[in-house]
């Protein structure tokens, strides 16, 4: 096996996507391709294990297991993860993206020609406008990228980053790799970290089968989480610098418009009321609309939202049809 890159996939109850990316991963392996594959299971309750034992099973010296005793929270599952990380470099990959094999292969040859950089980034959002570039200085990388690099499979990173305090301090965050990306470079006293455009990351799909992460819980997230992390980074990072990263993410993601808080509020009912309860102070922080127009909403009974886009679903159909 080639000591170049590993590929981690930490997973959690989805084990159609783990069959479905370890077919495709596989086959590039048969392809000529040779990198490790690190499927870290945080106790899954479904066919996770079996999935990836019979996959194992079938490529012993590109595959390794590490079976949690029961679901020990996602950012213990990606430390354990990385902490098996045997290879030069390693890329989180998860369980529910994919880069095609053309890219792959050009970008383990790039490794294997410039291994002497810091670090990688590789393109996971059409909505990042920028080319091929090398960066330098944090405050630059952090303005461009922090939102991002919040993608688990955005960085590529060398073996040396494994730093245990950088680890563990951001244990609880949902943020553990861009903390231990950013932390690692900035303990630099120069650094290189190439961001390649033209290197990209795909999601995964199946038909029938819809992929639930973050959603109902959104104002933890993005919110509390989001920002705790952003303003516990180093202090090369200026604070104006940190508070544009925080907003960033929602001035391209959107994911804190009314519309989709309506629509959460349908999706997840109390859970996703609740969350925003608790976290609501920071909404002043990671959006740019008033704090106002969410507790209008937040108010409505979900009986009164139901029937609001019960009626709304009727005049668009009408509409479509006149």
């Amino acid at each position: 096996m080639s000591k170049t890159l590993s590929i981690l996939i930490p997973t959690y109850n989805r084990a159609p996507f783990l069959k479905k990316g370890l077919q495709i991963l596989c086959s590039y392996i048969d392809r000529g391709l040779d990198f490790q594959i690190i499927i870290c299971n945080n106790g899954s309750t479904d066919d996770t294990k079996e999935t990836a034992l019979y996959w194992k099973n079938a490529y012993n010296d590109n595959i390794k297991i590490i079976n949690q005793p029961k679901n020990l929270g996602y950012d213990i599952n990606v430390y354990t993860a990385i902490k098996n990380v045997e290879t030069d470099f390693f890329l989180i990959l998860g369980d529910t993206r994919m880069l095609d094999y053309e890219d792959l292969q050009k970008f383990m040859n790039l490794l294997n020609k410039d291994s002497d950089l810091d670090g990688y980034i590789i393109n996971c959002d059409s909505r990042l406008k920028i080319h091929t570039k090398t960066y330098y200085e944090i405050n630059d990388l952090i303005k461009e990228q922090a939102w991002h690099i919040t993608n688990l499979s955005a960085c590529v990173f060398p073996k040396e980053s494994r730093i245990e305090p950088f680890l563990k301090r951001y244990i609880g965050t949902q943020f553990i790799h861009f903390g231990l990306f950013i932390e690692y470079i900035c303990s630099k006293e120069n650094f290189r970290v190439l961001y390649l455009e033209d290197i990209k990351v795909k999601g995964l799909t199946i038909d029938g089968i819809r992929k639930e992460s973050w959603g109902s819980h959104l104002f933890s997230t993005f919110g509390r989480d989001w920002y705790k992390t952003i303003m516990s980074l180093p202090n090369q990072i200026d604070l104006k610098t940190k508070e544009e990263a925080i907003i960033s993410h929602n001035d391209v993601k959107n994911c804190f418009s009314l519309m989709n808080f309506y629509n959460s509020l349908l999706r997840y009912g109390e859970i996703f009321r609740s969350d925003y309860k608790k976290n609501r102070k920071y909404i002043i922080s990671v959006s740019r609309i008033s704090p106002f127009y969410y507790s209008i909403v937040s108010i409505v009974p979900l009986k009164i939202l139901h029937l609001i886009h019960f009626f709304c679903s009727k005049i668009r159909k009408l509409l479509n049809i006149q």
